[in-house]
């Protein structure tokens, strides 16, 4: 059993989580669970749900494993069409 990691994700413009629902984003699937939003004035949203919305500028809380996490960072941001 790998070990789980917290990690900050940032949401940028040109990345896949910009505008879209957690549920609706590529994180689930990956066996990443988002467990807060941090907005750009601080601001948290804890707890979050799967209808909640990822926009441009936030930053979210994510727990999973390492490798899963890695992952996620190495792939390239333009892979949202």
């Amino acid at each position: 059993h790998a070990d789980l990691e917290l990690a900050e994700l940032p949401v940028t413009e040109d990345g896949p989580l910009a505008g879209r629902e957690i549920s609706q984003s590529p994180l689930p699937e990956r066996g990443l669970t988002v467990i807060a939003i941090r907005h750009p004035d601080g601001s948290r949203q804890m707890p979050v749900g799967g209808t909640d919305r990822m926009t441009t500028g936030d930053s979210i809380l994510v727990v999973g494993q390492q490798a899963a996490i890695q992952q996620f960072l190495a792939e390239p941001s333009s892979s949202n069409p």
